[in-house]
């Protein structure tokens, strides 16, 4: 029997408390329409799971699992699910199912995913998730965009470029040796553009953790990211605002030479 399938990843999305409600509720009725439509007594298992602090809870009520996110620290995973028998015994390959699966661990492991012999029920199951999950869209995209990657190599190269220029202009002070200066500002240059390579990997991976593409936020995990967001903004605007002024103080600095 063929089988109808409608999937997608899951993107820069917050999952609170709300969201959960809405998803539990939406599952709940689509999983009692399917029951109507199998030909067959059967009934669809619900099934909750959540991971956190290194330690995974399956077989919770909805009930229970709303208390474990609320009171939970450092979630990982959250994933809900809607099986008919037959989608048990096939690994979902056939019959009925529902899966929505969230990970603030690995960015790819985020899906929403419904399945069924019945093509109106998929569709309409699909949607009205998807919608839901659709409301709670973030900014985190922009965060971990080309944008961004450009802007933040662009800056780097400023400071890299600059960096190179006055540390050179304050040891050439102390070497003698004929182009001193120029010297060692390739030589700085090259130093510096080398130690960046491993720093913007660790940049890049500070970004998917700073904006994954599940963020659970609940009570303890909202105050967390406010923080850390705070103490990140902190420095990036110092490190901008510190490489501006000694542009602008270095270029009025030789303005007199200009002239003259």
């Amino acid at each position: 029997m063929a089988i109808s399938i409608r999937d997608r990843q899951i993107l820069n999305t917050t999952i609170d408390s709300e969201l959960l409600e809405r998803l539990i509720k939406i599952r709940a009725g689509r999983a009692q329409q399917a029951r109507e439509l199998l030909t067959i007594e059967e009934s669809l298992y619900l099934d909750n799971v959540i991971r956190y602090e290194g330690t995974g809870i399956t077989g919770l009520e909805n009930q229970e699992l709303l208390e474990h996110f609320k009171n939970a620290n450092e979630i990982e995973r959250i994933v809900l699910t809607a099986d008919c028998p037959t989608s048990i015994n096939t690994n979902r390959n056939f019959g009925f199912a529902i899966e929505i699966r969230f990970d603030a661990i690995r960015p790819d492991n985020n899906w929403l995913r419904v399945s069924g012999p019945d093509h109106d029920w998929v569709e309409r199951t699909y949607n009205e998730l998807d919608r839901a999950i659709k409301q709670n869209a973030n900014f985190h995209g922009f965060a971990k965009s080309t944008w961004c990657a450009l802007t933040i190599q662009l800056l780097a190269v400023a400071t890299i470029f600059y960096g190179s220029f006055w540390l050179s202009e304050k040891i050439s002070r102390f070497v003698e040796i004929d182009n001193g200066k120029v010297i060692l500002f390739i030589f700085l240059l090259l130093i510096f553009s080398n130690i960046w390579t491993p720093i913007s990997q660790s940049i890049n991976n500070s970004l998917n953790k700073l904006f994954p593409n599940a963020l659970f936020r609940n009570r303890i995990n909202n105050i967390k990211i406010i923080r850390f967001r705070t103490f990140i903004f902190t420095i990036a605007t110092s490190i901008i605002g510190t490489l501006c002024y000694n542009t602008v103080e270095f270029i009025f600095s030789k303005l007199p030479l200009i002239t003259n």
